[in-house]
């Protein structure tokens, strides 16, 4: 019997990749047998002809396509949770972006993987062509991110990953606003393996995706492990206490015994304005926390789907 594999795709302004995108996927079909594969493409709000181009290419492969347009730009982690939603059949899922610059044949090696057991496959780039700038900031975040979460995430990044029903069934359950989805699919604890691959360079239009954002989802990825956060916090704090208390302690050791008075104003300024400093980061991160409780609790629609042509309409 056949599996039904479901590439995930959020589209936003991605108009000129649409066609060549659909195709190269569809013709994976010839080299996997055992597997029947349909797309579920997601208008995220796009301000360019992507929805009228999607619904143009519908007219051909209506069996093979499902497409949702959401109300708005809700962001591409809630248009991939529209699509994932979408499905409620046991399936395999991949997820991939838009722009090709994740060659979609990559997806043989995924299933390649799936077969050998594993529930969570990575497609890991071992080269990305996004200038040296791009690639410098993002090997540096991935670094950091590494390190913080000892969670073996891909080094160089991976937003290009396939997963089966069961994990799908368990990252749905646990899908926050602001999730960071390479963390979130580790967590479920199911075996995982990954791939490495060389990102292209970007053959249509330019990202969308800018420093902005990608910060934020940086940001995301830091605050996802809450707790092991807060406790280095709790534990600079200890150690700042502790300096500030020998350094007070000895200004006044320094006033009493020596002559003459050393003024020391300057540096005792510098010293408060370093602690406050310090009290607005850790304020600043506390935000962070109180407002991803605000995001996750506050009833809010992750997405507003405004049109769904389902497989076969």
């Amino acid at each position: 019997m056949k599996k039904n594999l479901h590439i995930v795709i959020p589209i936003y302004n991605n108009y000129p990749s649409i066609s060549e995108l659909v195709q190269r996927c569809l013709k994976l079909q010839n080299n996997i047998k055992d597997y029947i594969i349909r797309l579920i493409l997601i208008d995220d709000g796009s301000s360019d002809n992507s929805w009228s181009e999607l619904v143009r290419i519908n007219k051909k492969y209506k069996s093979k396509l499902k497409l949702i347009k959401l109300l708005k730009n809700f962001g591409q982690m809630n248009a991939i949770l529209a699509g994932l939603e979408s499905v409620n059949n046991n399936s395999t899922f991949v997820i991939l972006s838009a722009d090709l610059q994740d060659p979609p044949e990559i997806i043989l090696k995924l299933i390649e993987e799936e077969r050998k057991g594993f529930e969570i496959i990575f497609a890991v780039r071992s080269n990305r062509n996004d200038g040296f700038i791009n690639n410098t900031l993002s090997n540096l975040a991935w670094l950091i991110l590494n390190k913080l979460s000892n969670k073996m995430l891909p080094r160089q990044g991976s937003d290009f990953i396939l997963f089966t029903s069961k994990v799908k069934n368990e990252l749905i359950q646990n899908y926050d606003k602001e999730i960071f989805i390479q963390s979130r699919l580790i967590n479920t604890g199911f075996s995982f393996s990954m791939v490495k691959y060389e990102r292209l360079q970007r053959k249509y239009g330019k990202s969308s995706s800018s420093f902005l954002k990608k910060l934020s989802y940086f940001i995301n990825g830091l605050f996802d492990e809450t707790g092991k956060w807060i406790r280095y916090f709790s534990f600079f704090s200890f150690l700042t206490f502790v300096f500030t208390f020998v350094l007070s302690m000895t200004y006044v050791a320094i006033y009493f015994i020596m002559e003459p008075k050393v003024p020391g104003y300057t540096s005792l300024i510098v010293f408060m304005l370093g602690l406050f400093s310090i009290n607005f980061l850790f304020i600043s991160m506390l935000g962070e926390y109180l407002w991803k409780i605000y995001q996750n609790t506050n009833n809010k629609k992750k997405y507003i789907i405004e049109k769904e042509i389902k497989f076969n309409e």
